[in-house]
């Protein structure tokens, strides 16, 4: 470029942003392009500490483009209001907003009234629900497809600071409730498949969910599933502890496995959550052993079972071994299945014993409370 095109291009640049200072941080915004280069709010805005610690780099710079393009379709009017339009859209990234989520369980069906699972809470069909409504009704006709009948309702309520993808929010806060949802009703529930609104609490566009793919379909039966989701429910509404902790965690990893397509990674993830449940900090050797007599012990009763799921176990724990170093294994369907099955056995066994331990491991002293490893060793050595 020569040099009278250079000086030509930056007089250009100059007419096409309006330079506005506020306070001691000088802002130069395009008025008549939404071009991202010619624009330092971003870089500004890094600088103010609250921005900086309640926004990642992407986060904010998806606010700043979302503000160039509404600078582009309602201009200012003139510096003032310019200036005016930048106070208003660092407040509003300042102050932490409420969100109200209605969602639809499409596919799960009679869930108690009033359940609360984390953040998640099952409410009654509400009919004052317009906007869901007509959403509903719009996706059935676009997708040809009819959103199963009575499937149930829930509510979830959060704040955050962002403005743009809040459907990515809402997302990350049912990964936690659908995780137990998924365990306990045996289906396999994505959150991008969620259908519902975001209402704001301000005067913003409402936000809809529209999912990619149907669940599937799976009845709440209170004398199938009501004692294990009354537990789940209860831990997730208080602060866990360490045995608590464990069993959420693994069937967080256990949902993970779940929305795979690979079989080789249910199944990996499937022994990742075995070890997240079992496993402690005084594993440190023989872990397949360690982890299959646990299992063994824990789930069967019966001497000849007991040494049956033992050696299941250990020869599922030497695949997961084969398969993460390099070897040359198969997994099947049926390992899957089965490694499902005896995971589902174990939950529910520690669900049981979690009324009266909170921790896994052995108790440190003789004044100590018992883990669920002394009532291993009790089994083992009585």
């Amino acid at each position: 470029m020569s040099e009278k095109e250079d000086k030509e291009s930056k007089e250009e640049f100059i007419k096409e942003r309006g330079e506005i200072l506020i306070g001691e941080t000088r802002f130069f915004v395009p008025i008549y392009t939404i071009d991202g280069s010619k624009i330092n709010v971003y870089e500004e805005l890094k600088k103010i500490p609250e921005l900086n610690s309640n926004f990642s780099d992407e986060e904010l710079r998806l606010e700043v483009e979302d503000f160039i393009v509404d600078m582009s379709f309602s201009p200012p009017k003139n510096g003032n209001d310019l200036r005016n339009k930048i106070k208003k859209f660092i407040e509003n990234l300042k102050r932490e907003k409420e969100y109200e989520a209605i969602i639809i369980l499409n596919g799960l069906s009679n869930l108690p009234i009033g359940l609360k699972i984390y953040c998640l809470e099952i409410i009654e069909e509400d009919k004052d629900k317009k906007e869901l409504l007509d959403h509903i009704e719009g996706l059935e006709k676009r997708k040809k497809g009819k959103i199963i009948k009575n499937s149930s309702w829930g509510k979830v309520r959060f704040k955050t600071y962002r403005t743009q993808r809040i459907g990515e929010i809402l997302f990350k806060k049912l990964e936690s409730p659908y995780s137990i949802l998924s365990f306990v009703m045996r289906i396999d529930l994505d959150v991008k498949n969620t259908i519902g609104v975001i209402y704001p609490s301000e005067k913003r566009l409402v936000i809809y969910l529209e999912p990619f793919k149907r669940w599937g379909a799976s009845k709440y039966k209170k004398e199938i599933f009501g004692k294990y989701m009354d537990i789940l429910s209860k831990m997730t509404q208080k602060n866990p502890n360490k045995l608590e902790k464990k069993i959420l965690q693994a069937i967080r990893i256990f949902w993970l496995s779940r929305l795979s397509h690979k079989i080789e990674i249910r199944f990996l993830m499937l022994i990742s959550a075995f070890e997240s449940l079992l496993l402690t900090k005084n594993d440190r050797d023989y872990l397949g052993k360690k982890l299959s007599e646990k299992v063994a012990f824990l789930i069967e009763s019966d001497y000849k079972k007991r040494i049956n799921l033992y050696k299941h176990m250990k020869k599922y724990y030497g695949k997961r071994s084969e398969l993460v170093h390099g070897g040359n294994v198969k997994i099947s369907e049926e390992d899957e299945m089965t490694v499902e099955n005896i995971f589902r056995r174990l939950l529910f066994k520690l669900l049981e014993l979690s009324k009266e331990y909170n921790k896994m491991e052995q108790k440190s002293s003789k004044k100590g409370k018992e883990g669920v490893e002394d009532f291993i060793n009790k089994l083992k050595f009585s």
